[in-house]
């Protein structure tokens, strides 16, 4: 999994029943549709229907597959966002060096989503 396909379904994960517009502006760049289709061939994410509103965008959650794939049997076992912050200004976040702002702007998406 790459580091962009990491991160992007970290998010989700964290935030679901989230649109690719509010991962981009997570992201500060667009999350492009390939990059989505990438994590739903796999089985991680699902799409669910828009809400009924004209133009309403897909919402993106994470899958049975997602949690048994990364030993969890419920989103209640994700590790809490400030320990993936402190294991990616370690360099041990996903087994690659991430810049902690990824997760910072995370942090300001949770308590600012929805």
């Amino acid at each position: 999994m790459s580091q962009s396909e990491a991160l992007v379904l970290m998010c989700i994960a964290y935030f679901q029943r989230i649109t690719r517009g509010e991962l981009s502006s997570f992201f500060g760049k667009e999350v492009s549709r390939d990059l989505i289709g990438v994590l739903r061939a796999r089985d991680l994410i699902a799409s669910e229907p828009p809400s009924p509103q004209p133009a309403a965008p897909y919402t993106y959650v994470t899958t049975k597959t997602f949690l048994s794939q990364f030993g969890l049997d419920t989103l209640r076992q994700l590790p809490d966002l400030e320990a993936l912050e402190d294991a990616a200004v370690k360099g041990e976040a996903f087994g690659r060096k991430h810049h902690a702002g990824v997760f910072e702007e995370c942090r300001w998406g949770r308590s600012h989503h929805r």
